[in-house]
């Protein structure tokens, strides 16, 4: 069973195939900048890895990350506060 996010953490939410590959719909981590959360998921969910982190530490672009479910963010410096959720969807092409 996945991680519930505490008043201390950031609340992740996997959808499509990030959450196929996390192997869970949810999971918390320590809040901090958008590259160290990413840096602290590939170490627990290594499956994430290749949808996360491409060379030098950047989001996939394969990868949308919603801010609150609204704002997509994808600037590594930027701080994510505790009581945040970050949503994690693929991003597709076509329509």
């Amino acid at each position: 069973m996945a991680e519930r996010a505490s008043t201390a953490a950031v609340e992740i939410e996997f959808f499509g195939l990030p959450r196929q590959r996390a192997g869970v719909d949810r999971c918390a981590v320590a809040a901090g900048t958008l590259g160290q959360i990413l840096e602290a998921l590939a170490r627990q969910l290594p499956g994430l890895v290749p949808d996360i982190l491409e060379a030098r530490g950047r989001p996939s672009r394969h990868l949308l990350i919603a801010l609150d479910g609204q704002t997509i963010v994808d600037d590594l410096a930027r701080p994510i506060a505790r009581g945040q959720t970050l949503v994690f969807i693929s991003a597709q092409a076509g329509g």
